[in-house]
């Protein structure tokens, strides 16, 4: 079982079992030490707590139906509860946090993220791990250089180049090491994260996973490299899809298998050492043997002085392969036991994410096929984020409609002033052309009546010509043939 408790530095939600009561544990968010209570302080009211949150009013109502000592009345405000506003300002004040200093800002967060892309949570990286071990090799031998002769000393600088290599591989497995422990605590600071707040909802559903998404993404981590974060994010991410619970279910099982295998493929390398290690002692060993066997015959046996010689060569080869392979065995077996453990704890980590998940993440879905219980102040926010999303595109949408409309009117007041300028053009022309003719008509009808004085009791005869016949067979001038 998990319970809330919040943090005495930051101020902020954190969410814990319950066997980790009365142990210490580092804050994710402002990253300070703090200790877990041994009980959860916001048992003793559930109710209030979840009632006010809800809407105010319905915490009220009860109080006051009891003051008044009326059932009707009690029944009267329990069943009449005020509607809920759009603008919902009317929430109790949460408790002021104590002081603290700022904590990293958005844009912060946002570099560091982009920084710790590559990060996935459980691999090294292992160029960055071999040069701490050769830096530390160098060390090391610097180190023991300038110390008196001595048998420590001697088994690393009188036993060849197989020490040499046995001590950079342990101090590379040392480093490989060091920074898979950095990532398992930061794993575990993330489990501190209260995913899933019941201030969002009891239940999560279709409506309000997206706001279980976005308080997810506002943390200031890399989703990426905490099995915890990426794990609720899958499941909720794929919610939003296929809004189905048992689906859901078979993702998480998937990405925990996966998770899992990453786990133990991370340490090959590390195990490839710890194996490594041993096998070059062996092989320290045999370059030892061979030493001692090939100097038998290489000095001369006739005298005490070359007799001594030889055994000297001998115990040399000797010394040298039985302490190479005593010096592997120590580093294999300093290595072994906080390579196991720290592979334990990612397993144990591991588990416990799968239990959260399990705990907090899969008995809350509700599919969407379900009876959805939507509360009053689920529907006011929901309206009220829908009109924060819209507002701006309706004022824009008006904006932009009085802009036309504005401009058909110019253009259309502008094309009447045309046509008025070119109408009065028109009856300009139209006047001055009709004007030209009633001139041209009254100077006929002057010159008509001066002819018709003229003709005043004469009479006017018309006389047709005919015209004369062509012939065929005409001979002599056109000329007489002419009228």
């Amino acid at each position: 079982m998990y319970f809330n408790f919040a943090c005495t530095n930051c101020g902020k939600t954190l969410k814990v079992r319950e066997e980790l009561a009365g142990r210490r544990a580092k804050c994710p968010y402002c990253r300070s030490a703090v200790t877990v209570p041994a009980s959860n302080p916001a048992e003793d009211s559930p109710t209030i707590e979840t009632e006010s949150v809800g809407d105010p009013a319905m915490a009220v109502a009860p109080a006051a139906a009891r003051d008044a000592g009326d059932g009707a009345s009690a029944r009267t405000a329990l069943q009449s509860p005020p509607l809920p506003q759009i603008a919902v300002g009317s929430r109790a004040t949460p408790p002021t946090p104590p002081s603290r200093p700022r904590t990293a800002s958005r844009g912060d967060r946002g570099r560091k993220q982009i920084a710790d892309d590559s990060d996935d949570g459980t691999n090294v990286n292992n160029l960055l791990t071999a040069g701490i071990g050769a830096v530390a090799t160098v060390l090391f031998y610097l180190l023991l250089l300038p110390q008196p002769p001595n048998y420590f000393r001697d088994l690393f600088y009188e036993r060849g180049w197989v020490t040499v290599a046995e001590a950079f591989l342990m101090f590379w497995s040392v480093a490989i090491l060091y920074y898979k422990f950095i990532k398992l605590r930061r794993q575990r600071e993330a489990m501190l994260f209260d995913l899933l707040p019941e201030s969002v909802g009891h239940e999560i559903t279709v409506y309000n996973v997206e706001r279980f998404l976005a308080l997810i993404r506002d943390l200031p981590v890399n989703p990426a490299s905490r099995y915890l974060v990426q794990r609720v994010i899958r499941g909720l991410e794929h919610f939003t899809v296929r809004r189905s619970a048992s689906e859901v279910s078979t993702v998480l099982s998937s990405q925990s298998e996966l998770d899992n295998q990453a786990a133990a493929a991370s340490y090959s390398i590390l195990n490839v050492f710890i194996w490594a290690i041993p096998i070059l002692g062996f092989i320290g060993t045999v370059i030892g043997l061979g030493t001692a066997v090939g100097s038998l015959g290489g000095g001369d046996t006739s005298d005490i002085e070359g007799i001594k010689e030889s055994l000297g060569a001998i115990t040399g080869g000797l010394s040298t392969a039985f302490d190479t392979t005593l010096v592997a065995l120590m580093m294999s077996l300093m290595l072994k036991f906080p390579a196991s453990a720290l592979q334990k704890a990612e397993e144990d980590l591991l588990n416990w994410v799968d239990e959260y998940c399990n705990e907090n993440l899969l008995k809350r879905l509700k599919d969407a096929s379900g009876d959805l219980q939507i509360e009053p102040d689920q529907i006011s926010q929901t309206i009220k984020r829908a009109i924060d999303q819209n507002l701006a595109e309706v004022v824009q949408h008006a904006h932009d409609s009085v802009r036309l409309l504005t401009e058909q009117s110019e253009a259309a007041q502008r094309q009447l002033v045309q046509m008025a300028r070119e109408s009065a053009t028109t009856a300009t022309s139209a006047a001055i052309s009709l004007a030209e003719h009633l001139k041209l008509l009254r100077q006929a009808v002057s010159n008509m009546n001066d002819v018709l004085g003229a003709l005043d009791g004469k009479q006017v005869m018309i006389q047709t010509v005919p015209r004369p016949r062509r012939r065929w067979f005409s001979f002599g001038s056109r000329g007489d043939d002419s009228p």
